[in-house]
């Protein structure tokens, strides 16, 4: 319900465009199927749970990358300025520090 009321004043209505958002709340509502179920069934923490959230994203995600090319977006990053990779770094570290 909430992807048709974001799309009641959508400038542009295409079919794939709303199919996708609705597989993305398909996704997300499973994954959120998926953490409660860990949390009552075990005694798992809120620092484990999120733990494993990442571990779940990680597992989609690193394929997409390197299917989508990440290799030549991380070699543009090493031409960019210092501060910039700097940065980059520590949003990374600090999103990977997230989950431990």
């Amino acid at each position: 319900a909430g992807a048709l009321v974001a799309g009641l004043n959508d400038l542009s209505f295409t079919r794939s465009g709303y199919l996708w958002m609705l597989a993305n709340i398909a996704s997300n509502v499973s994954h959120l199927l998926v953490l409660r179920s860990l949390k009552l069934n075990r005694a798992l923490s809120n620092t484990q749970i999120l733990h494993y959230s990442g571990m779940w994203s990680l597992a989609w995600l690193v394929p997409l990358g390197l299917a989508e090319g990440i290799g030549s977006t991380l070699q543009e990053l090493l031409r960019q300025p210092l501060s910039f990779q700097l940065v980059v770094l520590s949003t990374g570290v600090n999103s990977i520090l997230m989950f431990l």
